[in-house]
């Protein structure tokens, strides 16, 4: 059995093996040396919020974040997202997606993983198509394709068998950039002792309002639900398995637009709904090809945690999973901590590293098999 890890079960062996939640461990990857808005932003943020005095253009950038206006001020720049418009550019992976008639790869400027690439429908601009359930058959089976194609040539040329599969993450509901696309995620085998960022955490991140969507999802054979989401067969079964993750994000949908009617909360969870609503709720659904199989993962994150300010510690991480909610019913929901994705979180911050040259080092490798 190729696992990804040695010594721990992840939410992807989910499935393959009998697995207690409790014995499973949560990867984290950090991307070193990136210029992020987001951080400059937040650091912003975190001056005003101590105090600090800002400059006239710094505190237009703070209240433009705290009333929301800058999130629309971007939205309105582009017909529909930048991804379909004549201003994004990425790093054409040519030689690959020349063989394909649908998607095609490219290195985005700050991937989520290390090596990781992308892949988006060369044809986006007119199809405009935002969700993997409303992807053709055609252009489903093409994406799986190029999906074990790309594992067994990288495994092959480069690994030396030790990548235990690949990771697809594509980010449905709210999101900044419409058109869909995929983060690939390359699962190389123990990664957490190459020097390339990522590391195992013995802990589990969930929403607590997953278990309440969980128990409005019908019980199937074919679905296994966790205290993170859901996962679902994706061989010979697509159709149905896309189904099921349309229903489920439906139920997503209505939780969140039930925690906006919410006006004197009853219970706990409508409690959380009301004050911890995720300003931008994001279901992450990954297509995996992990041990030979397919599968299709739902993790939503509907609720976050809140933080004050007396709590702001201003490492790199925390600047990062700092989220400010434009939204918020009272100053203790103002500020939130978001760890995203939730099955893997991504961490980026400015400062350089060991890490960040071997990852540099990857990318080229990888680069020179793919291109």
């Amino acid at each position: 059995m190729n696992k990804q890890f040695s010594n721990s079960p992840t939410f992807f062996d989910l499935g393959f093996e009998n697995i207690d939640e409790k014995d499973i461990s949560t990867m984290k990857c950090i991307s070193y040396g990136l210029k992020k808005k987001r951080i400059t932003y937040n650091k912003l943020i975190i001056d005003y919020l101590k105090g600090k005095e800002l400059s006239k253009e710094q505190l237009d950038i703070v209240h433009s974040i705290l009333d929301g206006s800058i999130y629309i001020q971007n939205r309105q720049k582009y017909n529909h997202c930048k991804l379909c418009s004549n201003e994004f550019q990425i790093d054409y992976i040519k030689e690959t997606s020349k063989d394909y008639k649908y998607w095609e790869l490219g290195y985005p400027t700050v991937p989520y993983f290390p090596a990781g690439f992308m892949i988006y429908l060369k044809n986006r601009a007119s199809l405009k198509i935002e969700n993997i359930q409303d992807l053709t058959l055609p252009e489903i089976e093409e994406l799986k394709k190029i999906i074990v194609l790309t594992y067994n040539k990288l495994n092959m040329q480069l690994f030396n068998g030790e990548l235990s599969g690949i990771n697809v993450l594509f980010n449905q509901i709210s999101k900044s950039e419409l058109c869909i696309h995929g983060h690939v995620e390359l699962m190389i085998k123990d990664i957490d002792k190459l020097k390339l960022g990522c590391k195992l955490e013995h802990y589990l991140p969930a929403d607590p309002i997953t278990k309440v969507i969980n128990e409005q999802l019908f019980n199937s054979e074919s679905i296994l639900k966790s205290s993170q989401g859901i996962r679902i067969p994706f061989d010979n079964s697509e159709q149905a398995a896309l189904k099921i993750l349309a229903e489920y994000e439906k139920i997503i949908k209505s939780t969140v637009t039930r925690s906006k009617s919410i006006i004197t909360p009853m219970y706990e969870i409508d409690e959380r709904l009301k004050n911890n609503l995720n300003p931008a709720p994001t279901n992450s659904v990954y297509l995996t090809y992990y041990q030979g199989k397919f599968v299709l993962s739902s993790v939503p994150s509907v609720t976050l945690d809140t933080i004050t300010t007396s709590q702001l510690v201003p490492t790199d991480e925390q600047v990062y999973c700092l989220k400010i909610n434009q939204y918020a019913n009272n100053p203790e929901s103002l500020l939130m901590y978001e760890c995203a994705p939730l099955a893997r979180p991504s961490i980026k911050v400015s400062r350089d590293s060991e890490e960040g040259s071997n990852v540099k080092i990857l990318v080229k490798q990888v680069k020179e098999v793919l291109y």
